[in-house]
């Protein structure tokens, strides 16, 4: 499952904007395979500084902190994925796992049952 999710990052890095070259793309592609997501967080966070609009970039933040077990960061990310696009299919199951993860069940349901109409 990460390689797939590490795939999938890489792919969208490499689609990335302008403004990314492929050395901070390829510092985070290490950052992520060496499973050190916090750094891979931060590197991200000075390569893109905020306001971050783009999806893409927001998912990966996100990602990296939920890996880092920053939850409630991530899901701060995750929630302005959403507030694009509710039918992010991506985000509404990462919404749904960091809820299980923090024993909110009732919620993580919700997100679930987001999904299933999509």
């Amino acid at each position: 499952m990460r390689i797939i999710i590490l795939t999938t990052i890489l792919l969208f890095s490499l689609r990335g904007s302008a403004q990314n070259t492929a050395a901070d793309n390829l510092l985070i592609l290490e950052l992520l395979q060496n499973q050190r997501y916090d750094e891979a967080a931060e590197t991200l966070r000075k390569i893109y500084p905020e306001p971050i609009s783009d999806t893409k970039i927001l998912s990966r933040i996100g990602y990296s902190l939920r890996m880092a077990g920053k939850l409630s960061e991530a899901e701060t990310y995750y929630l302005r994925i959403l507030e694009q696009d509710p039918t992010e299919i991506s985000s509404l199951f990462s919404m749904a796992g960091i809820s299980q993860r923090k024993g909110n069940f009732v919620k993580a349901k919700e997100y679930y049952k987001q999904i299933l109409p999509i």
